[in-house]
């Protein structure tokens, strides 16, 4: 090749070899005083670049991060970065009118404006499309907190490749301008923050996994034939009390993946949602359920305190190793649609369920028997003290002396003494597998009270018998003496019709179940309250009972 021809082609060059090149030595610097971090070819965290950075190795960069940085504009080197991936520009105070250099940008994927006033007074008008036009590699894109109106940003629907889009903190009520519909490829989609009042979900991108509608001013979210989420599994619409969604979402073949689901208590879920919601928990609920059952023998024993026992006979049954437990009771809750009772701020999980009255407790053991499909109920007051003596004829099912540390009560010695409930299974099982019969909470049982022990105590009590029910067991605020097995403390007090979504009222207790099951139920035992029933006869504690009425209308049958 002649030489003349290789120099003509050297200078034809140079103009795309200093585009390539086109970083001063001052230019550089000034991005390292000013904190501006990058990451290069193959890097991964982001840095503040050094001084002397070669400007052959700049051009290289994929990252660059102004987050946090005072800038008012964007620099005149910006645009010269076209291999950028990742452009952060959040926490600045750049304008959308400033945005034009970023569409060389073609290879961009994630663009974060979190947080930039890209609309605010003065920045003056921008068309934003010739912008969303020119990157349509974007996978993420970042404009929460940026303020526009949905006119404002131009048709995001241009942005085909979009897996990731937030948008949210900008009130904005109306979508159609946006044109989300069209973002086939759109996984997580934050609209928080918006103000929709009457949502058309047929205006969101249908593909989503995501979706974020939280403290938007939502009214309402309908529903129309032929609208379905099939790949939705998680759905944020907390912080919208008065919102309504349409029963026809409830439908047992629409957004089958939805697992996680975000709502206000005030408001009504699709019974096909919570099913949903709550299937894989159900399904090792009913794997774990015959595990948590102790085998009773059939036999007799003496029931009631030394000196005035009487013979008693009960078959063989299954009873709750222990209480049932808040995580149990809460997915009962979860499943029936039922408001979840206080745990008075002591926790909940593996702790056992407070502040249910009798027909909660039956409710339960109903919806386990109809769950599981085997036939649970509370036990009988003679089949709670026979499981809970285990064959034993002392105070205690381990002796007469309450010990230490042994069970959770008034001078039990536990560090929960008189302050609060254990959680389940935190001492010593008796001889036949079951924990907590002494102390912790009182239990349910399904017996109605009887004074004379005059066969009441082998039966249970149907459920629109008004007649006092049966309590057993003592609590974490029991004295020792009065959580005695033989003794059956049991707490007496009249109530009123309870309501379908009353608040826990104090004195409730909670329960352990019976597979007929033992439930637990701890009364607060506040002055006044329930603490007045238990009563002293002649040195003794006698047996005492709650009186509990029912509403047909809310109770299953």
């Amino acid at each position: 090749m002649p030489r003349y021809l290789l120099a003509a082609l050297l200078l034809a060059a140079l103009p795309c070899l200093a585009q390539e090149t086109g970083f001063s030595r001052e230019e550089i610097r000034t991005m390292h005083d000013f904190g501006v971090r990058m990451a290069l070819e193959g890097e991964r965290s982001p840095y503040v670049i050094p001084a002397d950075l070669d400007p052959g190795r700049l051009v290289q960069a994929e990252t660059v991060s102004f987050h946090g940085l005072d800038l008012q504009r964007l620099p005149p080197w910006l645009g010269r970065f076209t291999r950028l991936r990742h452009l952060d520009l959040s926490g600045t105070q750049v304008k959308a009118g400033q945005l034009a250099p970023l569409r060389g940008m073609s290879v961009l994927e994630h663009l974060d404006l979190t947080g930039v006033p890209l609309f605010a007074a003065g920045g003056g008008a921008a068309d934003m499309d010739p912008l969303w036009g020119a990157l349509r590699n974007l996978r993420i894109l970042k404009l929460g907190g940026t303020k526009g109106t949905a006119g404002a940003y131009g048709t995001l629907g241009q942005l085909t490749n979009l897996t990731h889009l937030d948008l949210s903190g900008n009130g904005l009520s109306d979508l159609a301008p946006l044109g989300l519909a069209s973002l086939q490829s759109l996984r997580t989609l934050n609209l928080s923050g918006s103000a929709l009042g009457r949502l058309d979900p047929g205006l969101l991108p249908p593909n989503l996994s995501e979706l974020d509608l939280g403290n938007s001013r939502l009214t309402a979210f309908t529903w129309r034939d032929g609208l379905d989420f099939p790949q939705l599994a998680q759905l944020k619409l907390g912080g919208n009390p008065g919102l309504t969604i349409d029963p026809g979402w409830g439908d047992v073949f629409l957004m089958q993946r939805l697992v996680a689901l975000e709502v206000d208590s005030t408001v009504a879920v699709p019974k096909g949602w919570r099913e949903k919601l709550i299937r894989p928990q159900l399904d090792a609920f009913k794997q774990a359920q015959p595990g948590r059952m102790a085998a009773i023998k059939a036999g007799c024993f003496a029931m009631g305190e030394k000196g005035q026992t009487h013979q008693v006979c009960v078959d063989a049954f299954k009873i709750g190793r222990h209480e049932v437990t808040f995580a149990d009771y809460d997915l009962f809750c979860d499943a029936t649609g039922r408001a979840k009772p206080a745990d008075a701020g002591w926790g909940r999980d593996q702790r056992p369920a407070i502040n249910i009255d009798w027909q909660d407790a039956t409710a339960y053991a109903d919806w386990v028997s109809q769950v599981t499909g085997g036939r649970y109920r509370l036990p009988t007051e003679a089949e709670w003290e026979y499981a809970a003596r285990a064959g034993t004829g002392t105070d205690y099912w381990w002796g007469d002396a309450i010990g230490q540390n042994r069970a959770n009560c008034d001078g039990c010695g536990s560090r929960w003494d008189n302050k609060q409930t254990a959680p389940v299974g935190s001492f010593p099982a008796n001889p036949w597998g079951l924990h907590d019969t002494v102390g912790n909470v009182w239990e349910w049982t399904c017996s109605a009270y009887d004074a004379t022990y005059g066969g009441g105590e082998k039966t249970c009590a149907r459920k629109n018998d008004a007649a006092a029910r049966v309590l057993r067991g003592g609590s974490w605020l029991s004295y020792a003496r009065r959580a005695r097995a033989p003794v059956p403390f049991r707490v007496r007090r009249r109530l009123p019709l309870p309501q379908p979504r009353r608040a826990a009222r104090p004195g409730l207790l909670t329960f352990t179940l019976y597979d007929f099951f033992p439930f637990s139920l701890v009364p607060t035992l506040q002055r006044g309250n329930a603490a007045r029933a238990l009563r002293d006869r002649s040195g003794r504690w006698t047996r005492s009972a709650r009186t509990c009425s029912h509403a047909g209308a809310w109770e299953p049958e």
